[in-house]
């Protein structure tokens, strides 16, 4: 694992955005701490779709509508 994770975690603790995208070059296994605080925090919006994105809405956002 990376040393910056403990950082962006950090980050997206304080900052919260609504959306956070994970590119499918994510690796599976690693940055574990990272996909925990996702599916803690966002559900995955199946909705949009880019690729092999994943874009995951913070839970208490309101959802983008066309």
């Amino acid at each position: 694992s990376t040393p910056y994770v403990p950082t962006l975690l950090a980050d997206l603790e304080r900052n919260r955005p609504a959306y956070i995208v994970l590119g499918a070059s994510v690796p599976r296994n690693d940055f574990t701490d990272l996909r925990r605080f996702v599916a803690a925090n966002y559900d995955r919006d199946r909705r949009l779709v880019v690729g092999r994105a994943e874009i995951w809405r913070r839970r208490d956002a309101a959802p983008i509508t066309p």
